[in-house]
């Protein structure tokens, strides 16, 4: 296994983000319709909480019970583990997953990668963590 590439990485992002906002603007159409009392501003913070959370829920889950492995990453064929190439612990999967839910951190790392001109992130660092390029056989 080799380390995953940059920008298969930050695909494999926008195919996990793309598929938390999906739920998160489902969750906020039930809100509105629930309530016709919410502002616009009320809404695009709701629509951003609960991207987060879905995000993070959903990265957390699939992370941990499908072996460091997102969406993104399965479709794009990345795996992350423990620097030491051991599973992922629950905590590891959290911590990843928050963090990188966070749009602030996220402008953060990929200025950071730019500079440092590496292909561990912030959040690998956080959770000794590295990303790999895996192939079905």
């Amino acid at each position: 296994m080799n380390n995953a590439r940059r920008i298969s990485r930050i695909v494999a992002y926008f195919i996990d983000l793309i598929i938390a906002t999906i739920f998160s603007i489902i969750a906020i159409i039930i809100i509105v319709y629930a309530s016709h009392y919410l502002n616009w501003l009320l809404n695009v913070f709701l629509l951003l909480l609960f991207d987060w959370i879905i995000y993070a829920f959903i990265n957390t889950i699939t992370l941990y019970f499908f072996h460091g492995r997102t969406v993104g990453g399965y479709l794009l064929h990345i795996k992350i583990m423990k620097t030491n190439l051991a599973p992922l612990t629950f905590k590891n999967a959290l911590v990843k997953s928050v963090t990188l839910g966070f749009l602030p951190m996220v402008i953060v790392n990929a200025i950071y990668m730019l500079v440092v001109k590496t292909e561990r992130t912030i959040f690998d660092r956080l959770t000794d963590t590295i990303a790999l390029s895996w192939h079905r056989h």
